[in-house]
């Protein structure tokens, strides 16, 4: 099999989104290395959950901070981001699964250039499209690294 440069993979806007698919159903919501560390960078005060204050330099959680914040209770906990994460993901695989098939093709996947580029090495069974399994797997094995 293809080896990925996952390196490169982690910096993906849509593609990432689409790999860690929300779509794919976990039994919580949970927060790979990566984003427990920036969770632990942004929690400034060691509390385990995340203020206004703390998010006013992420322009993308503070102006989504209230939809985020769905038990409303003025402050982002791992597992409301966990969820928004997956929210997003679903709407992400949604976007890229232009016929409602439950999968995505060479030609839908070259909507997201990177997950275009990782293509052949996410499509393990080499059937022409990256099933949400397929994706879950890449997740994984990113998560993993």
């Amino acid at each position: 099999m293809k080896s990925v440069n996952w390196s490169s993979l982690a910096i993906l806007g849509a593609a990432v989104a689409v790999i860690a698919t929300g779509a794919v159903a976990q039994d919580a919501p949970t927060m790979g290395k990566r984003a427990e560390h920036f969770f632990n960078k942004l929690d400034t005060n060691g509390d385990g959950v995340l203020s206004r204050s703390e998010v006013a330099g992420r322009p993308m959680l503070s102006k989504h901070f209230d939809d985020i914040d769905t038990n409303k209770d003025g402050v982002l906990s791992r597992d409301e981001l966990g969820a928004a994460r997956k929210k997003l993901a679903a709407r992400h695989f949604a976007k890229l699964d232009t016929d409602n098939d439950g999968r995505i093709s060479r030609a839908e996947a070259q909507a997201a250039p990177r997950l275009a580029k990782h293509f052949d090495a996410i499509d393990t069974n080499k059937d022409g499209y990256l099933s949400k399994d397929e994706l879950k797997a890449a997740h994984q094995q990113h998560k993993a690294q």
